[in-house]
């Protein structure tokens, strides 16, 4: 495993890590590996995209929904962000929100 994300080398081999603990349901194994290189990195596509999924997967929606919306606003044209997130986004906290357009719940850096 990597130490370091500082270089831009580590940036596949952190995502490859990320896939494999993805595919073998470590989820939270794989949102660690992925806050860390995003601190790095946190406008990389690929990466946002990442966090993204690996949060769907553990139900952190606001994290979801902000990854996934910025992902479609900031590149509109890449159809596979416009994944289908309900309108009605329930939190752990039992609170609602109506993810809209441009809705920001939650800094990353809090994780």
């Amino acid at each position: 495993m990597l130490e370091s994300y500082s270089d831009k080398n580590s940036i596949p081999i952190a995502l490859e890590q990320v896939s494999i603990h993805d595919g073998q349901k470590e989820f939270e194994k794989a949102r660690k590996i992925i806050h860390k290189i995003y601190l790095h990195y946190p406008n990389n596509e690929k990466i946002r995209y990442q966090y993204g999924r690996i949060a769907l997967e553990l139900a952190l929606n606001e994290i979801a929904l902000y990854f996934l919306s910025s992902l479609t606003k900031d590149f509109p044209k890449n159809s596979s962000y416009w994944v289908v997130i309900p309108a009605k986004v329930r939190t752990h906290s039992g609170r609602s929100f109506i993810a809209h357009s441009g809705a920001c719940c939650v800094s990353v850096k809090e994780l």
